[in-house]
């Protein structure tokens, strides 16, 4: 019902706040709503391809996810191209390497962002101390206005408030792992 109620009231949106209401399902906890949600018209490949990687995001950090839409962001990165966020969408599915993705920027906006992702990726791996390191690199760069350096943001503080060291949420992290 909730479901039906959102995407009623997201078709109503202009297509540059149907793009933000995509890019906050992942980060506020419902990334099947990328799929579910009325995407809107995209003005360029870069749009495109950043809403393909927030799908490889979400395909990657949620079990919830159905298999038919895991396939169909596989099958989206399987062609290789130079854009940045298909390295970082193909890097976050395994199958481009750190090298690549830091390969990728042109800008420091787009350093910011593939920092990110190389912390993502360290997260979702449990190598918790890595992904402090990334977001720790990607916030350094002050990219303020890009969804990236807040995203960072919120895990390091996150983490901070925490009061526990790296080593203790990681150990808490693994038993969670384990348990299920």
């Amino acid at each position: 019902m909730a479901k039906n109620w959102i995407c009623a009231w997201a078709a109503k949106l202009s297509p540059t706040d149907q793009e933000k209401l995509l890019l906050l399902t992942t980060s506020q906890g419902a990334p099947e709503l990328m799929w579910d949600l009325p995407c809107p018209k995209f003005h360029g490949v870069d749009d495109e391809e950043n809403m393909w990687l927030m799908r490889a995001v979400a395909a990657t950090s949620s079990d919830s996810i159905p298999a038919e839409h895991r396939r169909e962001v596989e099958r989206h990165f399987a062609k290789r191209t130079a854009n940045r966020y298909r390295v970082f969408g193909r890097y976050m599915l395994g199958l481009e390497d750190e090298k690549a993705v830091l390969a990728a920027p042109a800008t420091r906006r787009a350093l910011s962002e593939a920092r990110y992702y190389l912390g993502l990726m360290a997260e979702q791996q449990g190598r918790l101390r890595d992904a402090a390191y990334w977001y720790a690199r990607c916030i350094e760069l002050n990219e303020r206005l890009n969804a990236e350096d807040y995203w960072a943001r919120d895990r390091l503080s996150h983490w901070i408030a925490d009061g526990h060291s790296m080593a203790w949420i990681e150990r808490q992290k693994a038993g969670e792992k384990a348990g299920s």
